[in-house]
């Protein structure tokens, strides 16, 4: 019993199991529709320029000879479908309120290119038509540092009805009082609204608010969240939720390879979601908080969280968790309801090492079906809940395991 050769795990991809799923992992690890993840909103050709040595009055900024001053007045001089080049240098936003993306945009930072001051900078507002929403924008390369909180829930966030089809990608976020990416679209949006959101290569350091995240993402949809590195926030690494909390529920949703550390609570929270694939993501040093004296407060202590037991085709596949509370929970206590544990929920070929309390712990109500934890590693040849192993809470069924770690995928884990 446990001993499991490698080829046999590999036979068949993983496949999210419900005959209405639209995201399936295919032999490549990705769905066809989410491939090109990091693709950008094609513009329209237009090209315009910014730079601290630039002028906003009467300059249409289409010169890199001439270049605006500020973003804001890019944006407002920009056609649809345009690319706005930020040239090197720091650019402070002292307003209340941030720019606002209101139609399809890319903006792409040229260099070193410095953006801090009050928060939010970026608002995906349509403020034209708020109920519109916005879709094609692209924000990429930028440094935010030093941005502080103004009562909204991102550095770029969505304060409108929506948007889709949004490219956030190799930005970098240190020392921010808010989320890197708050996503606050309103409940009963149809596509493109939520649906087609890549964030993808940021890096995250340093979430100031004890209640902030890395990213905060409400009722996403057919969207990925990849190669990211978050770390040292106030609350979580990455929350994938509902809106409204439960009127839209996130679906057909990625979150892989992310690094993810020394995160208070939990690194990957799932919730009010289904047809979701968590892969390849390395989380070490989450859940810290339940180190406190045990409260409701302290209770989403896990590297990867699957915050309410009743989702459904949730697979949890070849991800590292290290020196967290728990490896991996299934519903909180005392908040799992009495929904029994949802259907085609999958924890395969992870490791989990070392935690302060558990490796799997499943709150489902009980008389639920066991969680399905087959072909793990928990620390040791032996299995779970032996001496020097991880152990298990709850019901979850954990055998046959793996036997040695290099059976696991081995993505690394974070410094």
């Amino acid at each position: 019993m446990g001993y499991v050769v490698r080829k046999a795990l590999r036979v068949k991809p993983i496949i999210l199991a419900s005959a209405a799923a639209t995201l399936a992992v295919t032999a490549a690890g990705f769905s066809p529709a989410l491939a090109d993840y990091a693709a950008a909103a094609a513009p329209n050709g237009s090209t315009l320029y910014v730079s601290p040595h630039g002028s906003d009055t009467a300059n249409s900024c289409t010169k890199a000879s001439q270049p605006c001053l500020t973003i804001a007045h890019a944006v407002a001089e920009a056609p649809s479908g345009a690319t706005i080049k930020v040239l090197p240098g720091t650019y402070v936003n002292s307003a209340t309120v941030g720019i606002d993306l209101f139609q399809p945009v890319t903006l792409r930072a040229i260099g070193n290119v410095i953006l801090t001051g009050t928060g939010p900078i970026f608002d995906l507002y349509n403020f034209a038509n708020p109920s519109a929403g916005v879709t094609g924008v692209t924000i990429m390369g930028f440094h935010f540092q030093n941005v502080t909180g103004s009562g909204y829930n991102g550095v770029i966030t969505t304060p409108g009805y929506g948007a889709g089809d949004v490219n956030i990608t190799r930005n970098t976020f240190t020392n921010i009082t808010d989320e890197a990416v708050g996503y606050h679209g309103n409940s009963g949006l149809t596509a493109p609204l939520g649906t087609g959101w890549r964030i993808v290569g940021n890096t995250v350091s340093g979430v100031t608010h004890p209640s902030r995240s890395g990213f905060w993402l409400g009722g996403l949809s057919d969207s990925v969240i990849a190669n990211n590195e978050v770390s040292n926030t106030g609350h979580a690494g990455i929350i994938l939720t509902a809106n409204g909390p439960t009127s839209q529920s996130n679906s057909n949703n990625q979150v892989l390879r992310n690094r993810i550390a020394n995160i208070p609570y939990e690194g990957i929270q799932v919730a009010f979601g289904n047809n979701i694939l968590v892969e390849g993501n390395a989380i070490a040093n989450a859940g810290t908080a339940g180190t406190l004296p045990p409260n409701p407060s302290v209770s989403s202590t896990a590297a990867i969280m699957l915050f309410n037991a009743s989702q459904t085709n949730i697979t949890v596949v070849q991800n590292t968790a290290t020196g967290s509370y728990d490896g991996l929970t299934v519903g909180q206590p005392p908040y799992s309801g009495t929904a029994p544990l949802g259907t085609g929920i999958v924890v395969i070929e992870n490791n989990f090492t070392n935690e302060t309390n558990a490796g799997i712990a499943d709150y489902a109500p009980t008389g639920s079906a066991p969680l399905n934890a087959m072909l793990n590693w928990w620390g040791c040849k032996t299995g779970p809940n032996t001496p020097g192993c991880s152990t298990t809470q709850g019901s979850v069924d954990y055998a046959p395991w793996l036997m040695h770690p290099t059976h696991v995928f081995a993505y690394g884990l974070p410094g």
